[in-house]
């Protein structure tokens, strides 16, 4: 369902697939730190694990957590994800 006046799914998956197309075409072999929101994570994670949008629920996005994705000519690893370990013993962190 896309909400009034907003993007579908597939649109905003279209538009974070061609941005990291675009930041790994300007940024080949070197290490890029992306900040944004949950289902933009989300999105980007399947796409590396080869699995379509409609699978978004399947992969946790939580506030502060880090997914670090390797892409190389040819193949995507995904090393972790959602990771909230640095976060832990933070004041207002719930865990």
């Amino acid at each position: 369902m896309t909400p009034p006046e907003g993007e579908s799914l597939i649109a905003v998956a279209a538009r974070a697939a061609d941005g990291m197309a675009a930041l790994q075409a300007a940024h080949a072999g070197e290490t890029v730190a992306l900040v944004t929101h949950a289902i933009v994570v989300r999105l980007i994670v399947l796409a590396a694990l080869g699995l379509d949008a409609d699978r978004l629920w399947s992969v946790d996005a939580s506030p502060g957590g880090l997914t670090e994705i390797e892409y190389r000519p040819g193949w995507v690893t995904v090393h972790r994800m959602n990771t909230v370990s640095h976060l832990e013993g933070l004041a207002g962190v719930a865990g």
